[in-house]
């Protein structure tokens, strides 16, 4: 069972789906480590750029490198949004 909006408190019917172990990971909320503040990206010290990479069954793919932030970001939203479809969770603090 999954909170399609993420608040594990609102078990209204309506915010609960079924999914599956793989589906219920890709709605992952940021990490509370994260200090881009954007979820999958992160500041490459060798390269000087900025580093977009996501999970995606079991395998780490990698989107790219950046100069600028907001780049990443992008880049990194829209291969998480084909990827995992309507799980998929582009922002978020961990709880």
């Amino acid at each position: 069972m999954d909170h399609i909006n993420g608040d594990r408190q609102d078990n209204r019917i309506s915010n609960i789906r079924q999914v599956s172990l793989s589906q219920n990971g890709f709605n992952r909320k940021m990490q509370s480590t994260n200090t881009s503040g954007i979820k999958g990206v992160s500041w490459c010290k060798e390269m000087k750029k900025w580093r977009a990479g996501i999970m995606h069954e079991g395998k780490h793919i990698h989107v790219g490198y950046f100069i600028e932030k907001i780049e990443a970001a992008e880049a990194i939203e829209k291969v998480r949004n084909e990827l995992h479809g309507a799980f998929a969770n582009n922002g978020g603090k961990a709880a």
